[in-house]
């Protein structure tokens, strides 16, 4: 990681409004072709 590059941009607020309106929408949604596993689950004797 040390050599990965760092992207830095300045914005108004304004346009880091809309850029994190649109980041949320892209990456922090939960689709329907995401599973996850079962908690209830019976433990095997």
């Amino acid at each position: 990681h040390a050599f990965m590059p760092i992207a830095v941009e300045a914005m108004t607020d304004a346009d880091y409004g809309v850029w994190l309106s649109d980041a949320r929408e892209e990456y922090a949604r939960i689709g329907e072709d995401i599973r996850v596993a079962d908690s209830n689950l019976s433990v095997a004797k």
